[in-house]
């Protein structure tokens, strides 16, 4: 049982030590390092927002943002208004003054006029598995937003922090294991689990030891 107990312990720990390793580090590297490139598409022949289709009626809780740029290609995006996923498309409806109040079910369906296709016709988008990203016209982002300095900043730190959280992670499953491993060889027994901080505080212990048991001399002064 307690064998039982020593695998399923030390296989939680090998768990989270490899899933901060290969799971969270990376995630926050990519987004650090990552560089948003846009693809400029135009001329700009269709922008109109209604509410999402829903058979024959609609589900007024979603906008659907269509963009079309050719005969074939048009780009739709779908924004959820209980979670204000739609706010930065108001903030450009207010710059343009289309929308003049805090209310923007007044103005669906919205479709812009030509004069206005030629007007804010420079369209920005990035892809991620072949899906738009982030979208933003003269400059104005209506979905995602550009990572600031700080932000890649925090990613670097949060890379960093991690790393070295995973690293002593797996110098410290390696050197419980170790003491285990010579405590079994010394007595043929394992070793009881009566208090799992003290436990890893004496792993601790052990680990920046060098994986070196104490000396005679400490353990009779602790006698």
């Amino acid at each position: 049982m307690k064998t039982l107990n020593y695998i399923v312990s030390f296989g939680f720990m090998i768990s989270v030590t490899l899933g901060i390793l290969f799971l969270l580090v990376p995630e926050f590297y990519s987004k650090a390092q990552k560089q948003d490139v846009f693809i400029p598409l135009k001329p700009l022949q269709e922008f109109s927002i209604t509410y999402l289709p829903n058979g024959n009626l609609f589900d007024k809780r979603y906008l659907k943002l269509l963009i079309r740029f050719d005969s074939t290609t048009t780009y739709k995006k779908t924004f959820y208004i209980p979670d204000q996923e739609h706010e930065k498309i108001e903030v450009f409806l207010y710059q343009l003054g289309v929308l003049k109040e805090d209310n923007i079910r007044k103005i669906i369906p919205l479709s812009f006029g030509n004069d206005q296709l030629e007007k804010y016709s420079t369209v920005e988008v990035t892809y991620q598995n072949k899906s738009i990203e982030k979208i933003k016209i003269n400059d104005h982002f209506l979905k995602g937003k550009k990572i600031s300095l700080v932000e890649r900043a925090l990613y670097f730190l949060l890379t960093l922090v991690f790393s070295v959280i995973g690293l002593l992670g797996i110098w410290l499953v390696v050197g419980t294991a170790k003491l285990h491993i010579e405590h079994y060889q010394k007595t043929g027994d394992t070793q009881e689990i009566t208090d799992s901080i003290a436990a890893k505080i004496e792993g601790f212990k052990y680990v920046f030891r060098g994986f070196k048991s104490e000396n005679k001399e400490s353990e009779i002064l602790k006698k």
